[in-house]
């Protein structure tokens, strides 16, 4: 699959030649329905795979060490702190002190303050005093979809995915700071976020390439142009257009199960031709060749005397 030619047809127009199949191209009922047609098999396409045409690399993410903020005022059984203002406290940060559970984090922030999830504990009457915050969760693109790699760029370190349910049964302390070894994508259906494990205890930047969903138009005058390498425009048009032959029921069946034909046979075809990156082949790297990094294959470590 060609990685280097995108489409260059505008999504409008592609809208106009689904609409012309029943020779509706100039009817804004049609258009409208042409765009449903369209969208539903961009949605359908997007599913099938992981396409590395879609491959792509968000813009580094900072990442914040453990931070104090002075002149909180609290009182007890509270769901508000205040802050003073630019306390550059964000949602989901988690708080370490005296009057906060464990794993407590912030819900909402305002520029006086914040609100956090659960109630401040252990408090009669109001304090004044401070806090710290951990920032373990960092935001993933609106058009994310699927993982290709993480990694720290001033610790040098390649992020593993976090089994999440592994990690739950374990011992490890979420709370506690130190260099992050791994990446945990559990909220991100909630939240959109990614969170490190463990939380970070020093500045650094994350690196993060993902798979992005494939983009939808929006409107039938849309000129952004059709997301799909232009060899297999053809296929993903001629699904498009049985959807909507389909969709009019105006007995036109027998030319909308050609498109539907050409359509799937085309997609099945791209995902047999779906390039892998050689990275990806399964294989053995011997340590040595492992540019000096301990990976997985690694033999740094290896007591090749064993004992003798």
């Amino acid at each position: 699959m060609s990685l280097f030619q995108p489409s260059t047809k505008a999504a409008s127009a592609v809208v106009s030649e689904i609409a012309d199949t029943v020779g509706a191209s100039g009817d804004s009922e049609m258009l409208t329905r042409s765009l449903r047609s369209l969208n539903a098999a961009v949605e359908h396409f997007n599913n099938r795979s992981n396409w590395n045409f879609s491959l792509t690399e968000q813009a580094p993410i900072t990442v914040f060490a453990p931070f104090s903020v002075t002149g909180l005022t609290a009182s007890g059984g509270a769901y508000w702190v205040d802050a003073p203002a630019g306390h550059g406290v964000k949602p989901y940060d988690f708080i370490g002190g005296n009057y906060f559970a464990m794993g407590t984090r912030v819900s909402s922030t305002a520029v006086s303050g914040f609100n956090i999830f659960g109630t401040v504990t252990g408090l009669v009457g109001t304090a004044t005093g401070s806090a710290s915050f951990t920032r373990d969760m960092y935001d993933l693109p609106s058009n994310f979809k699927a993982m290709y790699s993480v990694r720290t760029l001033n610790n040098n370190t390649t992020l593993r995915q976090a089994n999440r349910r592994f990690y739950d049964r374990s011992v490890s302390n979420e709370q506690t700071t130190t260099t992050p070894a791994g990446y945990d994508l559990f909220m991100v259906g909630g939240l959109g976020k990614l969170r490190l494990l463990p939380p970070p205890a020093s500045s650094d930047t994350l690196q993060v390439r993902y798979y992005r969903r494939m983009y939808i138009p929006t409107a039938t005058g849309d000129s952004t142009t059709l997301d799909i390498p232009q060899d297999y425009e053809p296929y993903l048009i001629a699904w498009a257009k049985w959807h909507f032959l389909t969709d009019k029921g105006d007995g036109r069946l027998e030319q909308g199960k050609t498109w539907y034909t050409l359509g799937e046979q085309g997609l099945t075809m791209m995902v047999k031709e779906q390039n892998r990156k050689p990275d990806e082949d399964l294989m053995m790297i011997p340590g040595q060749f492992n540019y000096g990094n301990l990976n997985d294959s690694t033999t740094r470590m290896i007591p090749w005397e064993y004992g003798y």
